[in-house]
């Protein structure tokens, strides 16, 4: 059967051609109707332009395998924790710096001293902290020194292991709140760390801090390359209402200080529950969001409408959801042919909406 006698589920997309660019960076990648309107966005606001026509310049490097991408507050640095070595046992940690224009577009690499690959990552712009996490300890980097420490002084060429903390109780994602603390979710509680008070490796980055750590029957094929601390304690403890809930993802809200939009550990409780959590006021739930058939693989907020929140699902759906409804407002079939959605984006390009009030950016597996 040729494309056209296809069902409409089953057929290719159509072909390229130079007529449906709307500009000349526009990417190959994306599709665009004929007799589209005319654009929201006017000249006056040449980044929201740029997004609606999918500009788009690409530039390469090469990373180990990639496990997530974590942006700075301010968009100074894009961590990307990876694995290499040999069979993908070695925790590895890429970085870009974007204020730094040279042939290698900002990257930066290091082998993180934990015994096991870092699976969760968060950043801190103001103290230029990249903090990752294994199951048993969370090690922090700095890419540069604070402008309140030296003036005027410039990035690291190699970050500087910073901080080690013991986090053998909590092995969730990860935070740094306004209030200055690292938290670190874990079932029913999460681990309370003061980055004001806790003590560093000093500033060659090797002096151990707490007791030492145990690299026997580690996994790492390098056990040499473990450093050793066993990390500073938790300062408190956040216990949830709920002490069933574990946090597999979750993402700060912009409306509360301290609100967590977070999504359970489908493996630990056996659900795909999503809710807000209160950080700030005891561990307390606030609203919990229904519709879920999978497992959800991240969260996308934006400042310029705080009442919105987009979810992208294993079971291969993005969805729009109002903090104000239980269901969702707007759901996006993403996954095609029973693919993952793994990633949903909702912005705001120089504060213009879309026609729906936000603009959704999906992506969807191969």
């Amino acid at each position: 059967m040729v494309n056209d006698e296809l069902p409409a589920e089953f057929r290719f997309p159509s072909p390229w051609t130079t007529t449906m660019k709307p500009h000349p960076n526009t990417t190959p990648l994306s599709r665009f109707r004929d007799g589209i309107p005319a654009w929201s966005a006017l000249d006056a606001s040449p980044f929201a332009v740029a997004v609606y026509e999918a500009r788009c310049e690409v530039s390469s490097a090469s990373v180990n395998a990639p496990i997530q991408m974590t942006m700075s507050s301010g968009n100074a640095c894009l961590a990307v924790p990876s694995m290499g070595g040999y069979k993908n046992r070695t925790p590895i940690l890429h970085y870009f710096l974007n204020e730094e224009d040279n042939d290698d577009f900002g990257l930066h690499y290091t082998e993180v001293g934990l015994s096991e690959i870092a699976y969760h990552s968060t950043t801190d712009e103001q103290r230029k902290l990249i903090i990752l996490g294994d199951r048993d300890r969370i090690k922090s980097y700095a890419w540069g020194p604070t402008s309140d420490t030296i003036r005027n002084a410039k990035n690291y060429g190699e970050p500087l292991p910073t901080h080690t903390l013991d986090s053998e109780c909590f092995h969730g994602p990860l935070v740094v709140l306004s209030s200055r603390r690292v938290i670190r979710a874990g079932q029913g509680s999460a681990g309370v760390w003061n980055l004001d008070t806790l003590p560093t490796h000093g500033p060659k980055g090797k002096k151990r801090i707490g007791k030492k750590y145990n690299t026997e029957e580690m996994w790492r094929d390098d056990p040499e390359s473990i450093e050793v601390s066993m990390g500073s304690s938790s300062d408190a403890t956040i216990t949830f209402s709920d002490p069933t809930l574990a946090p597999g993802q979750w993402h700060a809200h912009p409306s509360t200080a301290g609100v967590m939009l977070c999504a359970s550990d489908a493996r630990a409780t056996n659900n795909y529950s999503c809710l807000t959590l209160d950080l700030e006021n005891g561990g307390q739930t606030v609203s919990r969001y229904l519709g879920h058939g999978g497992t959800i693989q991240g969260f996308s907020t934006s400042a310029a409408d705080q009442n919105v929140f987009a979810t992208a699902c294993s079971d291969g759906y993005a969805r729009l959801y109002d903090i104000r409804h239980a269901l969702p407002v707007m759901t996006f079939d993403a996954g095609k042919k029973s693919q993952m959605c793994p990633a949903a984006l909702i912005v705001h390009p120089d504060g213009i909406p879309s026609a729906c009030g936000v603009q959704i950016l999906t992506s969807a597996t191969d």
